[in-house]
């Protein structure tokens, strides 16, 4: 159906078909409007709105010239600019509604991508969502494995300061250990020598000593011969003496030496004795002293006074020191030197046995006089 050429709104106004466009869509204008232009032209259903009270497929024939009003005129320019500022805003709006409707497409096209892009890339993350565990637990244990290696660097230094301060201690110790050992294989030196001249002096004790002995041995029998000649010369002068020669044991205590109570007839008897004595008790002191005792028979009388009657003034302490000193005077060579050394000791115990009596006999503080203590 074509689109009418001429329409009457309900307002009075009559509208002309002036154009269609390449859609078949009707324009029309005032009939009062000769120019008009087409983007402020109306459609039909524009006037449609306004209400139609008809319309007609021809133009009426005019019969003739009548004059139009001004009033008329005014009220068709008024209901032209009225429809005008309608046709803007509608022009307007539909722009608007276009541009909007673009700028819809525009956004949803955008936003259909942009929720694409975020499927995506959520598939994206659901695939990487293992790596990323797996990333987490790595930066887990590269985190402990971090600081482990922190806590082992640290006890690394403390053993390392520790390992330090031990190898300079053991090095100031080995130093020290390096001179001790040089002063004492200087030492060594010095007592190797020592011991090499000690050893010397012990052999040479030792070989001396060995001869002391022997000769002790032989002037021991020597004096027991001379003992039994004297024996032998005084039975054939009529005297009747026994003499008795022992070996006593001795023992020292505090730089002194004092009798064991043990005692031996013969020298190799005594010799056992002072072996075993040795052997038992380590460390302590022991010497063999010869002692040899001369007396009368029961029975008989001696012809010869008291060689040494002084000696019987001793007391026992002093007479086994007297004994003592005259058996060493008397070991001495066969000359007049050991003779002048047994003179000596007994003029010097002499002295000191007179001393002892007199002091012994001396009278006391309240004694009356003439009367011995």
């Amino acid at each position: 159906m074509s689109a009418p050429l001429v329409v009457n709104t309900k307002d009075g106004a009559c509208w002309t078909r002036r154009t269609v466009t390449a859609g078949g869509i009707a324009l029309y204008a005032p009939e009062a409007v000769k120019t008009c232009p087409e983007f402020v032209m109306a459609t039909l259903e524009d006037l449609a709105a306004h209400g139609i009270q008809g319309s007609a497929d021809v133009l009426p024939m005019p019969v003739g010239s009548a004059p139009v009003s001004e009033a008329a005129l005014d009220v068709a320019v008024d209901g032209l600019a009225q429809y005008l500022r309608v046709r803007l805003a509608l022009e307007s709006a539909k722009r608007g509604r276009r541009e909007a409707r673009a700028e819809l497409h525009t956004a949803q096209a955008h936003g259909r991508t942009f929720l694409e892009q975020r499927n995506a890339h959520a598939n994206e993350l659901l695939e990487l969502r293992p790596q990323l565990e797996s990333a987490r637990a790595l930066g887990r244990r590269v985190i402990h494995a971090e600081q482990r290696r922190a806590e082992l660097e640290a006890v690394i230094e403390t053993h390392r300061q520790d390992d330090a301060a031990r190898i300079d201690r053991l090095t100031s110790s080995l130093r020290e250990a390096t001179e001790q050992i040089a002063r004492l294989e200087s030492d060594l030196g010095g007592a190797t020598a020592r011991v090499a001249e000690l050893e010397a002096a012990r052999k040479q004790t030792t070989a001396h000593v060995e001869h002391l002995a022997k000769t002790l041995i032989a002037r021991t029998e020597d004096l027991i011969a001379a003992e039994a000649r004297v024996a032998g010369l005084e039975a054939a002068q009529g005297k009747a003496l026994r003499r008795t020669v022992s070996w006593r044991l001795e023992v020292q205590e505090n730089d002194c030496w004092w009798d064991c109570g043990q005692s031996a007839d013969s020298y190799p008897a005594a010799q056992d004795l002072l072996a075993r004595e040795r052997a038992e008790k380590p460390g302590i002191g022991f010497r063999l002293v010869c002692r040899t005792t001369t007396d009368t028979l029961p029975g008989e009388a001696s012809s010869y006074p008291p060689a040494l009657p002084w000696a019987k003034q001793l007391d026992a302490d002093d007479l086994e020191g007297f004994l003592a000193d005259l058996v060493d005077a008397a070991s001495g060579d066969d000359d007049l030197t050991t003779l002048a050394a047994v003179e000596d000791a007994i003029g010097r115990w002499r002295v000191i046995a007179e001393a002892q009596h007199a002091h012994n006999t001396a009278p006391g503080p309240d004694a009356e006089a003439g009367e011995p203590s």
